[in-house]
């Protein structure tokens, strides 16, 4: 089980591999949901858009079925996996923190 205080103490114990580790974990769902929604979903139909030729859509229906519809709807399923995206990090981050500690080894003692 976890909650906002265990990951604070994570923050503050691994700093930078925390944030890192969050980050890139969220870019990669977010990537996901948007290679997802653009493949396989008909978004009128999910959000429940009905057809009305004479009709001229709102705003929301223009945002939601307009250029970059895929993106706000990965983003928004994205936000709604934070639940999820959260306790993953916190469990990723102290092996993050390792590689980045390693990596930065190496690359000091190559630069000497």
């Amino acid at each position: 089980m976890w909650d906002l205080a265990r990951a604070k103490q994570v923050l503050k114990t691994y700093g930078r591999a925390g944030a890192v580790t969050y980050l890139g974990l969220s870019s990669m769902v977010t990537t996901g949901f948007y290679i997802a929604i653009k493949n396989n979903v008909d978004v009128k139909k999910l959000v429940g858009i009905k057809d009305e030729p004479d009709a001229e859509p709102s705003r929301f229906q223009k945002l939601l079925l307009g250029p970059g519809s895929h993106v706000l709807l990965a983003v928004m399923c994205s936000k709604a996996m934070i639940p999820v995206k959260l306790p993953v990090a916190v469990a990723l981050t102290p092996y993050v923190h390792r590689l980045e500690k390693r990596l930065l080894q190496r690359i000091a003692a190559f630069r000497e």
